[in-house]
């Protein structure tokens, strides 16, 4: 999709929030560290805006962030947030609004109006065909992901770890074993309780 094609709009909206006019987007999320680093893969190298979502993968994760409009307003125009862009707006005074307005050519920082040029990336693949739909088999377990980090380091594992649970009940231990080629010490294994 040409992100430079139409007239240039000024929409504003909030992620997660009626938008106030004026604000902006206020990315409140580190979505960038949802983007790809492979240089071959530039499509998903940035965050994507899809008129109604703010979307970013590498390829083995998805971050998908609704955007919600205020009364009267209409979508921006489609495209790509520049990572520079939104690191910048994090980076203003807190007593400043640091939210950013897209248009079809830029992105600008509200609070000392820099301007990032968007990138035409190419066509960001399509995610809705691979977001899992509801089942009444659906099984939902909640755990704070920075324990089950430090858990993972703690019984030796950098990379892929295993979560076995009884999907029968969502406050039961969950085990977590690292992948058998990463295994440093045989046997190793953690238990992390779920949050209720």
């Amino acid at each position: 999709m040409d992100e430079c094609a139409g007239n240039a709009v000024d929409k504003t909206f909030k992620i997660g929030h009626y938008a106030i006019k004026g604000d902006g987007v206020k990315i409140n999320t580190r979505i960038e560290l949802a983007c790809s680093k492979d240089r071959n893969r530039l499509a998903i190298s940035e965050p994507y805006f899809d008129g109604k979502r703010i979307l970013a993968t590498t390829g083995t994760i998805l971050a998908v962030i609704p955007v919600e409009y205020a009364e009267g307003e209409t979508p921006d125009t489609e495209g790509y947030i520049p990572i520079k862009a939104i690191e910048h707006s994090k980076k203003t005074k807190k007593t400043l609004k640091g939210n950013i307005n897209l248009t079809d050519g830029e992105v600008k920082i509200t609070s000392d109006e820099t301007k990032y040029k968007r990138h035409d990336l190419g066509k960001y693949p399509s995610i809705d065909n691979i977001i899992p739909a509801e089942s009444k088999d659906d099984v939902t377990i909640k755990f704070n992901p920075q324990l089950l980090l430090n858990l993972a380091l703690a019984i030796g594992s950098e990379g892929c770890v295993s979560l076995t649970f009884n999907p029968k009940s969502e406050l039961k231990p969950i085990k977590v074993t690292p992948k058998s080629s990463e295994m440093k010490n045989p046997g190793a294994f953690g238990i992390i309780m779920p949050m209720r």
